[in-house]
């Protein structure tokens, strides 16, 4: 009995210490990815355990961009677009500069039938990545559903500068005279 009381005694102690300390007893160490179990749940195609667990790694870690950036791509997986588009959101706040984001942000935006928001967000990733073509091709058809052809046009352009295999041909000029 005295043994048991020294062993508890010695958790509540550590306990106390790592909590004085600043040191949460759930947070990842030497390397732990927070969105591991998330991850291997989404694998086997459980994904009601794997937004479970990611919303829990959210509760213990609200600023790590990643962790939002995959629990964005599970929203996504489920459906639950709203979800998925806030995920990306708060993952720009805390990590702007990061054209991937953007670029899963516009998609988001574009299934959800929101024309002008994946407009912006496609915009903003061809400004932080000015040679990659996909941005370019999404721009170009953001442009054209938002009603900015002359955007969708030099979004075209430049897609075909980058990518010509892929780009559009371009649009051939007729003559206004015989």
């Amino acid at each position: 009995m005295l043994r048991r009381r020294s062993r508890i005694g010695l958790v509540v102690l550590a306990l106390a210490v790592a909590c004085a300390g600043g040191i949460s007893p759930r947070a990842p160490r030497g390397g732990h990815d927070p969105g591991a179990l998330a991850a291997a749940y989404a694998e086997t195609g459980r994904l009601d355990e794997a937004v479970r667990e990611i919303e829990i790694a959210l509760g213990i870690h609200p600023n790590d961009a990643d962790l939002r950036r995959q629990a964005a791509a599970l929203y996504r997986r489920r459906g639950a677009l709203a979800d998925a588009s806030a995920q990306l959101e708060a993952a720009l706040r805390l990590d702007g500069g990061h054209a991937p984001t953007w670029m899963a942000l516009g998609e988001v935006e574009s299934q959800r039938g929101q024309p002008d928001s994946a407009y912006i967000a496609f915009r903003r990733a061809t400004q932080l990545a000015p040679h990659d073509a996909r941005a370019f091709a999404a721009l170009a058809t953001a442009a054209d559903r938002a009603g900015l052809p002359e955007d969708a046009e030099h979004a075209r352009d430049r897609w075909r500068a980058l990518d010509p295999a892929s780009a559009p041909a371009a649009p051939r000029l007729r003559r206004a005279w015989p």
